[in-house]
């Protein structure tokens, strides 16, 4: 089977429009990058959020691994360049090799969603996707 696998940010979306976009892209596995799964956004933090997907057949995965590194969060915030927290968020990706297996087989069993607060986090993976996906997968 082809692997499926979405971005999402719940930035500036309720719970009910992000569940929704979920559905209409037929999401059956959420993986929640962030590193602390607390959000002051109605319906996002990690209970609330499990309970809201799980209510519409949507499996949740924390997996703060495969997010940014606080430290490069923190640089970024500093100042502004964005150059250097992609090329450091993909030298921190690449060394995720076993959570990064383990999303291709759950995308490989269902449609996912990397999901964090903002669609540009998880965008190193979605980029890196398509050229590393097989040896992810273990083929070579």
């Amino acid at each position: 089977m082809h692997p499926t696998l979405f971005t999402l940010g719940y930035e500036g979306l309720t719970i009910e429009t992000f569940i929704a976009r979920l559905q209409a892209a037929q999401v059956k596995t959420v993986v929640d990058v962030r590193e602390l799964p607390l959000s002051r956004k109605k319906g996002f933090s990690k209970s609330a959020f499990c309970a809201a997907l799980s209510a519409h057949g949507i499996a949740y995965l924390h997996a703060p691994v495969l997010g940014c590194p606080k430290p490069i969060r923190n640089q970024y915030k500093l100042d502004g360049n964005w150059q250097t927290y992609t090329r450091q968020f993909l030298k921190h990706i690449q060394t995720q090799d076993a959570s990064l297996r383990e999303l291709v087989k759950i995308a490989q069993a269902t449609p996912a969603c990397l999901v964090c607060l903002r669609r540009t986090i998880p965008l190193a993976i979605a980029l890196m996707w398509p050229a590393r996906r097989a040896s992810w997968a273990g083929q070579r």
